[in-house]
């Protein structure tokens, strides 16, 4: 019986992110930041110069932080499309769930294949967790799993892309 299959459309989200990364560009090439200190400046509203520093590095670190988990989906979805995935089955064994900054997470590993996913990573595969009424229960669940192996960025690691209850 299947119990998660991923979907391979990008979510709507990823083309918002890029829709505000192309404005981005645009609107540093547009207006330079000269301009934009001079506006800040003949206004009422006022922003100190480490304030103006502060918005662009957090604007900057969001874009590529955005950019990596575009990159992220469109490769796991290449992967799925294209079945270049490793397949998995046997036993569910050291299940562990727990919580950490208000985000639930798992980890498990079937045979010598380890995993851990947690709730709200916006990334296409499985991460619903068991307390947000996930299909993986416990040790001793009979699985078959497609994964695939993501080399880069800050979830890497296995990512569930297909379960099965066997």
């Amino acid at each position: 019986m299947v119990l998660y299959k991923a979907s391979v459309n990008i979510p709507i989200y990823i083309y918002v992110e890029i829709l505000i990364i192309l404005a981005y560009i645009y609107l540093k090439k547009t207006y330079k930041l000269k301009k934009i200190t001079e506006s800040f400046k003949k206004s009422k509203f006022f922003l100190d110069k480490s304030a103006v520093v502060f918005i662009i590095i957090f604007s900057s670190i969001m874009i590529v932080m955005s950019i990596e988990v575009i990159f992220e989906n469109i490769y796991v979805a290449n992967l799925w499309i294209k079945k270049e995935y490793k397949i998995v089955n046997g036993e569910v064994e050291n299940f562990e769930a727990g919580t950490s900054n208000g985000r639930y997470s798992e980890k498990f590993s079937i045979g010598n294949v380890y995993f851990e996913y947690s709730t709200g990573d916006n990334r296409i595969g499985y991460e619903k967790v068991r307390a947000k009424g996930g299909v993986i229960t416990g040790n001793n669940q009979k699985l078959l799993i497609y994964y695939v192996y993501i080399p880069f960025g800050l979830s890497k690691g296995n990512r569930i892309i297909y379960i099965e209850q066997i």
